[in-house]
């Protein structure tokens, strides 16, 4: 039988977030995002749930979820930056059309975008003691990834500009032209 809205009280003494038994961690930022709704909802009806409830675990899976998808967005971004603005978009998408133009400039920066449009939806569960601790170790260890990889770039970046003078790239030129 499913519970109805009147089964749930504000006075409840166990606060259950999940349906199966055991501990379930989650995996991966959509789970994340979900456990964070469930404690949005437990919080929105009225339960004072302590921020102590979030464990150092808790918080260090939730920080190890966002450092983990922002390296895999970081990654992706290092691959697909260099691949568009130095090879697809000067000699195979050549092209006088401005709105193909426009939006084949633009591909390199949609995970900006959708990362701004996650900290747009995940705005709204901003309340309560819980789910304000639980997104804080979620965009903590987002914006720690992101920042080492905006660094690794620059670095790398900065070698290979030093490395590249007239004669080096001729010699390589040279190399690939045997």
């Amino acid at each position: 039988m499913p519970a109805s809205r009147n089964d749930y009280s504000p006075n409840a003494t166990i606060i259950t977030t999940g349906g199966g038994g055991g501990n379930i961690r989650p995996r991966g930022l959509i789970s994340a995002i979900s456990e964070i709704q469930q404690f949005y909802v437990i919080e929105g009806q009225g339960q004072e749930i302590p921020a102590e409830f979030l464990t150092l675990e808790g918080s260090l899976d939730f920080f190890r979820i966002g450092a983990t998808s922002g390296f895999k967005e970081g990654l992706f971004l290092i691959l697909l930056f260099p691949v568009f603005s130095f090879y697809l978009l000067p000699f195979v998408f050549n092209t006088s059309d401005l709105f193909l133009t426009i939006v084949l400039e633009s591909v390199p920066y949609f995970p900006l975008i959708i990362n701004t449009l996650l900290c747009i939806y995940i705005s709204r569960y901003y309340v309560g003691n819980l789910t304000r601790k639980a997104v804080n170790s979620l965009f903590v260890g987002r914006a720690i990834l992101l920042v080492a990889k905006a660094g690794f770039i620059y670095i790398a970046y900065y070698m290979l500009f030093n490395l590249s003078t007239p004669e080096r790239v001729w010699a390589v030129a040279q190399h690939f032209n045997n």
